[in-house]
Order: structure tokens, then C-alpha cells, then sequence
């Protein structure tokens, strides 16, 4: 497998939309922490108690840098599909399992590098801008990071997987981005008196398992489960579908 990772990793660092999406993701995720703080010292706000990792989670970091991320996902396979080099990429390595082994892992590793990069700016910034947002916690870091990283392993595997099993890198994207960002929200709203529907979609359950009460995004009571269920449900379509097409 290691002549797969090689390749993988060449084939990531080439790319220029990997150093422009790792740019935008991170960059964006300072700047909405960095403009927060600088809004509530404008308005002369003084914080009562530091800040938890948790409350930038729900509002800046999974609308918008998971979404970003997982733009490296989707163009692991999808570049091959829209190019049509799917052919000459499994002539070049005709053993699937650990090409698509080889390539999951490197994919996952770039987010992963890059989530810990911006849990640690976004901490920093937060905790450098103290006067404004009361510094921020790094026990909660440790934890609600955590958290956090795996809801980005989640949502990675997904888009890859839709990518893979429609061949197609915009139904990668845009439909979990759908589904995460708007759907499950208004199922939320229409069947608010159903509570048993809220704790079975995955999105919902994902960010409130790693946020807290204080965030606007957490609940009672809240689980990764329905988000990891999804996730091993398209994976492992995906790995069938891949193992078993002709190209």
C-alpha cells in the first residue's frame, strides 16, 4: 500500500484547490471568530466567564470550515469521474481495496490537519482577544475538539461516499449540505411536537452532541449515533460500488 500513499499524497499536494480550500477554511474561520470579538468590544461587552470551545462550534466552525473541508473529499474521486481518468488511475493501481484504502486515509488526514489547525487558531484568537470574549477554556477545547474532529471524519466520508456511488462530485457536495444545513431543520420545525423525530436525524444530533446549552445548538440528550449510522450506511455502499464497477 505504500506506493498507493505515495501517490495520494503527490496527488493531493499538486492539486491548487487543496492549498485554496485549506486557506479559505481556515482563513475564514479566524476571521468569524476575530470579527465577533471585535463586535462585542465596539458594543463595550465584558464577558462574565471565559469562553467555551463549545459555543464556536454550532456557529462557525460546522456551517461553514466542515463544509469547505469537505470540498477535499469529494475531489479525491470526483476530479477522476468529471475527467474521466478513473480508468487510467485503476490501470495505474489495479488492487482497489488499498488504492481506496490508501485514499480515504490520506483524504481524512488532510482534514484532520486541518480541523486541529483551526480549533487551535480559533482558541487562540479567542483567548488573545480576551477582553472581549473573557479568554477562552482549554479544558473545553480538549474536549468539544474532539467532538469536533470526529463530526469532520463523519461528514468526509460521507461526501466521498456519495461521490463515489453517483460518480458525481456536486451530488457529493450539495446533498449532504442540503440535507445537514437546511432540511433537517425544517423537519425540525414541522414536527415539533414529534420529539422522537428529532433524535434520529443526524445533523441535529451531531451538533448538539458537540455543543452545550449556552451555544444555541445543544440539547438534551443528543447522540453521534444517527450521524455515524448514515456514515457507515453510504460507506459502505460506496466501498461495494467500487470494489465491484468495471472502472
Amino acid at each position: 500500500m505504500k506506493s498507493e500513499i505515495v501517490y495520494e499524497l503527490r496527488r493531493i499536494r499538486s492539486l491548487r484547490s487543496t492549498w485554496v480550500i485549506s486557506l479559505l477554511a481556515v482563513g475564514q474561520a479566524v476571521s468569524f471568530v476575530s470579527l465577533f470579538a471585535w463586535v462585542g468590544g465596539m458594543n463595550r461587552y465584558e464577558p462574565q466567564e471565559t469562553t467555551r470551545f463549545e459555543s464556536l462550534i454550532g456557529f462557525i466552525l460546522i456551517p461553514f470550515f466542515v463544509v469547505l473541508v469537505s470540498v477535499l473529499a469529494a475531489q479525491a474521486f470526483g476530479h477522476d469521474y468529471r475527467h474521466g481518468t478513473i480508468r487510467v488511475t485503476m490501470s495505474t493501481f489495479p488492487r482497489r481495496g488499498p488504492f481506496l484504502v490508501a485514499r480515504t486515509a490520506v483524504v481524512l488526514a488532510a482534514a484532520l490537519l486541518l480541523s486541529l489547525i483551526a480549533i487551535l487558531s480559533t482558541a487562540s484568537v479567542t483567548e488573545l482577544m480576551h477582553a472581549s470574549t473573557g479568554g477562552i477554556d482549554w479544558n473545553s477545547v480538549v474536549v468539544a475538539g474532539s467532538k469536533f474532529l470526529a463530526i469532520v471524519v463523519m461528514y468526509c466520508v460521507i461526501v466521498m461516499s456519495l461521490t463515489v456511488i453517483f460518480r458525481s462530485m456536486p451530488i457529493g457536495l450539495v446533498t449532504p449540505m442540503i440535507s445537514f444545513s437546511f432540511l433537517e431543520y425544517i423537519v425540525v420545525a414541522l414536527t415539533f411536537r414529534w420529539e422522537w423525530v428529532q433524535s434520529i436525524l443526524p445533523s441535529v444530533n451531531a451538533i448538539a452532541w458537540a455543543s452545550d446549552d449556552t451555544s444555541g445548538w445543544g440539547a438534551t440528550n443528543a447522540s453521534p449515533l444517527p450521524m455515524l449510522v448514515v456514515t457507515l450506511a453510504v460507506a459502505l455502499t460506496a466501498a461495494w460500488k467500487f470494489l465491484k464497477r468495471d472502472v
